[in-house]
């Protein structure tokens, strides 16, 4: 029997819970072609990631809302929020997907980055982040697309300057969690877009040297937002992550 006739036959109780986590400056709206696509082998939930002013404090948020034992995906300034997850509860995650993010702390540049943004928030400059931030985490044929830019930017404004300033203080402070990789045991695969401008091929690489578990999937011609860019492409490989976890239960 094919995998997706086997699906069928399970009933909605024997889904597999899969907790989505939406990154810096994005809401809900970013998975929305994941939730919609993946409901009938995933009770899908995803997660308030505005709760609280760190990561760890962010994770802990997270980790109430998750069910007990789950499939997490998470993108971006998710990322490192998964990894405090699963510093602190690494038997309840049964499989992981980590797109477009990296483990490492900030560097002096990203740094000097992040606080010129806190200025520009604090002299009432929120909006041009925005409009100099859709270049950098979208790919260039999609600047014009509303399905991609356009959610891009709804979600920003949504989310709002005092949000991203707290986002952008917790990601300032993160640990650097390339030590931690080597615990993670479970199923894991990232998904990568070869033009994102946030997270490189290195960090890639970095990840998959410390997960023993782990397999990369670059999505060519894609940014940052690999969930709205190539929607098709990632509800396809988060449907493989959780046959994996399903045949190894």
């Amino acid at each position: 029997m094919n995998p997706l006739a086997r699906d069928r036959l399970r009933t909605m109780n024997d889904r597999t819970p899969l907790l989505l986590v939406p990154g810096q400056l994005s809401t809900r709206l970013m998975w929305s072609p994941q939730a919609a696509a993946l409901g009938d082998i995933a009770a899908v939930t995803i997660a308030d990631q505005n709760q609280g002013g760190t990561i760890a404090s962010i994770a802990a948020s997270v980790l109430d809302q998750a069910p007990p034992r789950f499939a997490l995906a998470a993108h971006g300034m998710a990322g490192f929020v998964a990894f405090e997850m699963l510093r602190r509860a690494p038997d309840r995650v049964i499989g992981l997907a980590l797109l477009d993010t990296l483990a490492p702390a900030d560097n002096a540049a990203q740094t000097a980055r992040r606080e010129r943004y806190l200025e520009q928030v604090a002299a009432g400059n929120f909006v041009d982040i925005v409009e100099e931030r859709i270049p950098v985490v979208v790919h260039p044929s999609r600047i014009a697309d509303p399905a991609v830019a356009g959610v891009v930017r709804r979600m920003a404004l949504d989310t709002g300057p005092v949000r991203f300033a707290a986002q952008t203080r917790a990601i300032m402070g993160r640990p650097d969690s390339r030590p931690s990789l080597r615990d993670i045991r479970c199923a894991t695969v990232l998904i990568w877009g070869r033009q994102d401008g946030m997270a490189t091929h290195e960090h890639q690489q970095q990840m998959l040297a410390g997960i023993g578990n782990a397999r990369l999937a670059v999505l060519e011609d894609t940014g940052h937002f690999t969930t709205l860019e190539r929607p098709g492409d990632v509800t396809r490989i988060l449907r493989e992550l959780i046959h994996e976890v399903r045949a190894a239960d």
